[in-house]
């Protein structure tokens, strides 16, 4: 919903943030030993240099529980407080139970309800944007928002088209409501008639899991790249000026432009397609991946981290992901 001049002081705030990436990492000239591909090849298709890959041990439940925790101490609340979990994956755990109950297992909460949901890279931004439905409601006080994938589950390395892109990692935010700083307006959006274009065919019920589905490779990620290409550029792009015009806000007046970190083509479009300075936009990609729906928290946390995130500063979020989901946000800056 548009900034309401009203209710401008009910704002659904991050009071922390925190994000985490295995230590193992997978380069471009490791993948050149596995697939036909070379690292300017794929640098200079992706912008990708290297990306996280978690260990046997590393579940997206531990990622999970590791972004959680940092953002749950620079919050300075005790875990108890939390009674919310929404929990935004691709990689389960489990099919059931959801990794929210998990979390909140190894987190100590108790007393929170707790859901998981599957909108992959757009998770983020379809997370904190439930997050501020139930503040606003007054049906939760603090709410644990946590995106974590591991997708060198269901990433196929004999596919060079898509192992390229993807990395493991996990990012976090706290949530309450504030009056200073916070979410100010979102967008969601769903193109139910392309939702082809990524797909894990097997392991639903559609396709249940059996000897020929894990054969013929059906259990990872089949990904149609150069029409998401075209659809992340067009509802990227497009979402992001809506939400910024019915806020009569200027690109002049952002501060940062954080998008989903999927490929840095992408980003590069939608910057050429819609006039958006490039020294607004933040990216890590190159060192990252593409990290699904925690790679807008992942870059948020590292911006902090490097003094690049001040309190009062405008910053908007976009991202695409499977479904095909899409969304954007845009957030007054503040962690206090």
């Amino acid at each position: 919903m548009p900034i309401n001049k009203k209710d401008s002081k009910i704002l659904s705030g991050i009071i922390g943030i925190g994000s985490y990436l295995p230590q193992n990492t997978l380069t471009n000239y490791d993948l050149e030993r596995m697939v036909d591909t070379t690292d300017e090849w794929i640098y200079s298709r992706t912008g990708i240099k290297e990306r996280r890959i978690a260990g046997e041990n590393e579940f997206t439940s531990t990622m999970a529980v590791k972004a959680a925790e940092k953002a749950i101490k620079m919050s300075e609340i005790s875990p108890q407080k939390i009674d919310l979990i929404v929990f935004c994956t691709i990689t389960p755990d489990y099919p059931i139970p959801c990794t929210a109950g998990i979390l909140a297992k190894e987190l100590g909460i108790k007393n929170a309800g707790g859901m998981d949901i599957n909108t992959a890279c757009s998770g983020f931004i379809y997370g904190i944007s439930i997050a501020d439905t139930f503040l606003k409601s007054k049906k939760a006080n603090y709410v644990l928002v946590v995106c974590s994938d591991k997708l060198s589950t269901i990433t196929d390395y004999q596919d060079r088209s898509s192992c390229i892109l993807f990395g493991d990692g996990a990012g976090a935010v706290v949530m309450t409501r504030t009056e200073k700083f916070g979410l100010l307006d979102f967008k969601l959006g769903l193109l139910g008639d392309e939702y082809e274009k990524i797909v894990i065919p097997a392991g639903g019920s559609r396709n249940p899991a059996s000897e020929k589905t894990v054969k013929e490779r059906m259990h990872f990620m089949k990904l149609q790249g150069r029409e998401v290409f075209k659809l992340a550029v067009k509802y990227m792009g497009q979402t992001l000026k809506e939400i910024l015009e019915r806020n009569e806000i200027t690109i002049d007046m952002v501060d940062w432009i954080v998008p989903h970190q999927a490929n840095k083509r992408i980003t590069e479009a939608i910057c050429e397609h819609f006039n958006i300075p490039k020294e607004k936009v933040y990216d890590n990609i190159e060192f990252v991946g593409n990290t699904s729906g925690g790679s807008i928290a992942i870059a948020l946390d590292e911006m902090l981290e490097k003094g690049l995130l001040k309190n009062g500063q405008l910053v908007a979020l976009a991202a695409l992901g499977a479904g095909i989901t899409y969304g954007a946000a845009l957030l007054s800056w503040g962690t206090t």
